[in-house]
């Protein structure tokens, strides 16, 4: 086996550990917050945002499960990890996460609860997919 077929297949499984982990997490958040099914899809779709506050209370909850937020404070740091760790260290479009995350967290105030911050965080994330995009379509 070559070493990129090698890589290919750790990467591979490292997806489908997150990817389990994200739908666990999710089934979690929808429970103890109290989203609809609703909420969820459209999370999920990654199209557009919920609605509603248990939506944006669902986001948080997510957030919280990854450890990108922490007794209601943004850990934009912890968010440029997780990206360099899924990624690897260096990429580019990790870097840009963080980015992206250090740009979003100025958007958030101290009147601001958990649900409504992280709702901010995501709003503030989508508007950059844009520029994640034109970088992923230039690799």
């Amino acid at each position: 086996m070559q070493q990129s077929e090698a890589m290919s297949g750790e990467m591979a499984e490292m997806l489908i550990k997150h990817q389990k982990e994200f739908l666990s997490n999710a089934t979690e958040c929808k429970m103890k917050v109290g989203a609809t099914d609703e909420d969820v899809l459209i999370f999920m779709s990654r199209k557009k945002l919920p609605d509603t506050k248990t939506g944006d209370c669902f986001i948080a909850c997510m957030m919280e499960k990854m450890d990108l937020i922490q007794n209601g404070k943004y850990l934009e740091d912890a968010t440029q990890m997780m990206a360099h760790k899924i990624l690897g260290p260096g990429d580019m479009v990790a870097e840009l996460i963080g980015d992206v995350s250090k740009a979003c967290a100025k958007t958030i105030t101290a009147d601001d609860d958990s649900c409504k911050a992280a709702k901010k965080i995501a709003e503030c994330s989508m508007l950059h997919v844009k520029k994640f995009k034109e970088v992923t379509k230039k690799m």
